[in-house]
């Protein structure tokens, strides 16, 4: 993932490294800065950004299969992990204008093409 402030300049870029570093691939995937992008296997990632979107995207060829957004506040940090049972959990960071806030997501299968189960997320004080 990358910085920026544009979709033009927040790109997924996809590299062969048996290749020297070969870029294979380059997709502008979001409308800010990129924060997180985790693989969770071999053709699929996740990228988490400033505007607000967590997007699962197929690899090598950068397609967007799904976008769960905008959030209120942006995304600041995303990591996931593999369930024992099958499927996804991932804990996603955000932070606004009235603090940091957590949310815990989980996908039923390996797919990542649907929406997410909200397993938890923090309540904003001010609300």
């Amino acid at each position: 993932g990358s910085k920026g402030f544009s979709r033009e300049n927040c790109e997924v870029k996809v590299f062969d490294l048996r290749a020297g570093l070969k870029e294979l691939c380059v997709v502008p995937c979001a409308d800010q800065t990129i924060e997180a992008l985790s693989i969770v296997a071999p053709d699929r990632c996740f990228i988490a950004g400033k505007d607000g979107y967590i997007r699962t995207l197929s690899l090598p060829d950068v397609k967007i299969l799904h976008e769960r957004g905008p959030a209120a506040t942006a995304y600041t940090a995303f990591g996931v992990t593999m369930r024992p049972s099958g499927g996804l959990v991932a804990l996603a960071a955000l932070a606004g204008p009235s603090g940091p806030s957590l949310e815990l997501l989980a996908w039923p299968d390996g797919n990542m093409d649907g929406e997410p189960a909200i397993w938890a997320a923090t309540v904003d004080a001010t609300e």
